[in-house]
């Protein structure tokens, strides 16, 4: 089974990768851009459980994105934080914040 965790990273750093490096575009910025913010589920009718995972994009300050998954409705499988470094580094930042 592939890991979540680099599914995500994979999925942000393509989308990121996207972005016209002339504009240097927040993450926010991007996210935004391909409509990835917001609450996405398998089926958004139900609610959210094991079978029903719910994933929240949420902008924060600086252009930041805040990345959920809710496996059930006080369970969460990760959170991460996507930034992007100074402009003197080339590459993606994903932290994990503590829960």
């Amino acid at each position: 089974m592939p890991n979540p965790d680099m599914r995500v990273a994979s999925i942000v750093a393509l989308f990121l990768c996207t972005a016209p490096a002339a504009e240097a575009a927040s993450v926010r910025e991007v996210f935004e851009q391909y409509g990835l913010l917001g609450t996405f589920a398998i089926d958004c009718a139900r609610p959210v459980s094991a079978k029903n995972h719910y994933m929240h994009l949420r902008a924060l300050d600086g252009g930041r994105v805040r990345i959920e998954l809710m496996v059930g409705p006080q369970q969460r499988q990760y959170a991460y934080v996507v930034t992007l470094p100074g402009p003197e580094i080339e590459g993606l930042a994903i932290s994990t914040p503590r829960m």
